[in-house]
């Protein structure tokens, strides 16, 4: 009997217990206290946010080159046309992007019109160049150019009717001053297309830090003859003008962005890419022996000698550049900013699918890093502990 009561006084402590931190749940609403803005790039910082995850404390910038006036009214307006467009923001973007978008990816859960819409995908995510010229009648991406804008107007219609004509046909406008655009327009009237080669810039060699924007001339170019040495042989993206065959267009590509979505990079703008250079370089302090493993620093040095070895150093560092990471990249990019007139984060539906692609593009850009370190890793001592541990030595 006392052991019943025992387990009685333990189980009403315990009921008293939780309904006291019933009691102790607040009324009111927890307001964090406020952070003031990056003192560097001007972001709004959340309260614990670590004051390098914007910019990297400078060393990250990135101007953007401000959108046109008809395309920000549509992204920013209250009227019945710009809120038809933003919720089908993918949509207009999938009608006159350059580039197909192929992943796999919950349509269900993507059709969903009664939460909050979400665009998931699983695995990799592809980016295909096709040919100029259709083999049927439906025309799609930059085989939509060759035409002017009222078969484009029409072509699209049968693509969906859901989408407006006028708001088509602003889209349109705007695009012409797109030098993608303006280039693929161009090869209408080139003769004996079929004989010609046609490339496109992978990389534009553009200033990241004040973003000159590029002209036709620096994203395309037609080669006529293909055995030409002098013709640089760097990465390119092959053009086909009448094939069944597509050409994937890699994410670390700086034209991946601009071509895959237009309304979001309506000049032709370059996104992320290998070679980026930070703002300033962080300093790097490394010592003699780092520089020159062969010195010993025990023995007796001569001043001259001291400050060869400094010079030594500082040469070093001088020549390591320090290039802007794909998330450092796209964390700068995705950060509210009062002076911030790109527009991307008003996008609803198609910022969903840009930050899943930009996900999936750092991921891919991690992993061609170590593809790239193998031998600097030196994983060749790690498959030697695996080989012991195969054969059961612990």
């Amino acid at each position: 009997m006392p052991f019943r009561c025992g387990l009685t006084a333990v189980s009403c402590r315990r009921g008293r217990s939780k309904l006291s931190k019933l009691e102790r749940i607040p009324e009111e609403s927890l307001i964090l206290p406020s952070v003031p803005d990056c003192e560097h790039c001007g972001a709004k910082r959340f309260h614990m946010e670590p004051p390098s995850f914007c910019c990297r404390g400078g060393e990250v910038k990135i101007v953007y080159p401000p959108m046109p006036y008809s395309l920000k009214r549509l992204f920013t307006g209250s009227d019945e046309e710009c809120e038809d467009f933003r919720r089908k923001a993918r949509t207009y973007n999938n009608n006159v992007d350059f580039t197909s978008y192929a992943a796999k990816y919950d349509r269900e859960l993507t059709k969903n019109k009664h939460g909050v819409y979400t665009f998931r995908v699983q695995g990799q995510v592809y980016h295909f160049l096709n040919s100029l010229l259709a083999n049927g009648d439906q025309a799609s991406g930059i085989q939509l150019y060759f035409y002017d804008t009222d078969e484009v107007l029409k072509k699209a219609s049968q693509n969906s009717d859901k989408l407006r004509e006028d708001t088509l046909k602003l889209l349109m406008n705007v695009l012409q001053d797109n030098p993608y655009a303006e280039f693929f327009k161009s090869l209408r009237d080139v003769p004996n297309l079929e004989d010609h080669r046609i490339i496109l810039n992978c990389n534009p060699g553009l200033n990241q830090r004040v973003y000159n924007l590029p002209t036709t001339s620096q994203v395309a170019a037609i080669w006529t003859e293909t055995d030409d040495h002098s013709v640089d042989m760097r990465p390119h993206i092959q053009v086909y003008s009448h094939s069944s065959t597509s050409y994937r267009v890699q994410p670390y590509y700086g034209c991946c962005d601009s071509l895959q979505y237009p309304l979001l990079f309506p000049r032709g703008e370059s996104g992320w890419h290998y070679g980026i250079k930070r703002f300033h370089k962080k300093e790097k302090k490394e010592t003699f022996s780092e520089v020159d493993p062969s010195v010993d620093l025990s023995s007796t040095h001569t001043p001259s000698q001291l400050l060869e070895l400094e010079q030594r150093v500082v040469d070093k560092a001088s020549t390591e550049d320090y290039f802007v990471s794909a998330r450092e990249y796209y964390c700068y990019k995705f950060q509210v900013r009062d002076d911030d007139a790109s527009m991307l984060l008003h996008s609803l539906g198609l910022f969903q699918q840009f930050v899943v692609g930009s996900y999936i593009k750092i991921e891919t850009s991690r992993l061609d890093f170590h593809r790239r370190k193998q031998n600097e890793i030196h994983t060749e001592v790690l498959q030697g502990v695996l080989d012991s541990i195969a054969i059961g030595q612990t």
